[in-house]
């Protein structure tokens, strides 16, 4: 994946280490370390909670909305803040996690994947893609350039029909398979998203609540 600026995007710290966590536990690696050391299952799995419960602590505060969708900041940005009042163009880079344990289930933040492009969120009447998740574009509100941001969405606000935007690669049948699960059996999603880009004052009219109008979505990197 390449940023706006043609430079290839460094890969998100959050990702990278629950691929390397997974690697380990599920390769069976991890376990005859621990055994040599006497520390059975259910100790390191109480050692680990506790480590990822101090982790939480020292993150920013959940924020909740009335609508049921629940965002966090898990790296402020320092760039320009999404305002759909603004119209704008918003460029991101972004996972779907399972909400029970934020396992990743697909996104363009898979460095196993060959997608290499952006999400971006805009409003066009002849665009076909579909529209967006109604949580992720709650959630992004205020959210800045730069910044990761970690976004709860309930079911009657996620992939309602399967088609909502953003989509995994049109190859990715595994991907694919994951949303169709997460549409049929009614599950909640956390996005983690990177916002790459905001442009302000586009003339993109998206609904904030999105009731009034739908909000529909290209893939492709900004120029």
């Amino acid at each position: 994946m390449n940023t706006p600026s043609g430079h290839p995007a460094p890969p998100s710290p959050l990702l990278r280490r629950r691929q390397v966590l997974a690697l380990l536990f599920g390769s069976g690696l991890f376990w005859p370390a621990l055994t040599a050391q006497g520390i059975d299952l259910e100790t390191a799995r109480e050692r680990g909670d506790a480590k990822l419960a101090a982790k939480e602590a020292q993150l920013l505060p959940r924020v909740r909305l009335p609508s049921g969708v629940v965002y966090r900041d898990v790296r402020p940005g320092n760039g320009a803040a999404i305002d759909w009042r603004e119209r704008p163009d918003v460029w991101l880079s972004w996972s779907v996690l399972r909400a029970s344990d934020l396992y990743f289930q697909f996104g363009s933040q898979n460095r196993l994947s060959t997608d290499e492009s952006y999400f971006r969120i805009a409003r066009s009447a002849a665009a076909a893609a579909g529209p967006a998740v109604c949580g992720l574009v709650q959630g992004l509100m205020g959210a800045r350039e730069h910044g990761i941001r970690r976004i709860w969405v309930p079911p009657e606000l996620g992939y309602v029909t399967g088609k909502e935007q953003p989509q995994p690669p049109a190859g990715d049948f595994g991907a694919h398979r994951k949303l169709t699960l997460i549409q049929q059996r009614h599950l909640p999603i956390v996005f983690e998203v990177e916002v790459v880009r905001v442009r302000p004052h586009a003339d993109n009219a998206i609904a904030p609540n999105c009731a009034e109008e739908e909000t529909t979505s290209t893939s492709s990197p900004p120029s």
